[in-house]
């Protein structure tokens, strides 16, 4: 998954993108959030296939922010200690 498809499943501004890149940008700064997408993006592509025909499965959108959450929880627990 590329950078590109990743800014797909954004919606333009979804809420649930939005907060666990806000923590992983707390947790890692920069770095962490640009590489994101590759961590994400590789245990998406292994478990929902998709050859970029049509829209984009419902699973594997929600696959994606599954994941992103799951990297930004430590930046929720420290954050929350904070």
């Amino acid at each position: 998954m590329d950078q590109a498809e990743a800014e797909e499943y954004d919606g333009g501004g979804d809420v649930l993108q939005d907060m666990p890149e806000g923590g992983l940008l707390a947790l890692g700064g920069q770095e962490l959030l640009d590489r994101a997408p590759d961590e994400v993006g590789r245990y998406v592509d292994e478990r929902y296939p998709w050859d970029g025909r049509g829209d984009v499965p419902a699973e594997r959108v929600s696959a994606w922010r599954g994941v992103l959450w799951q990297l930004a929880e430590p930046a929720r627990e420290v954050l929350a200690v904070s």
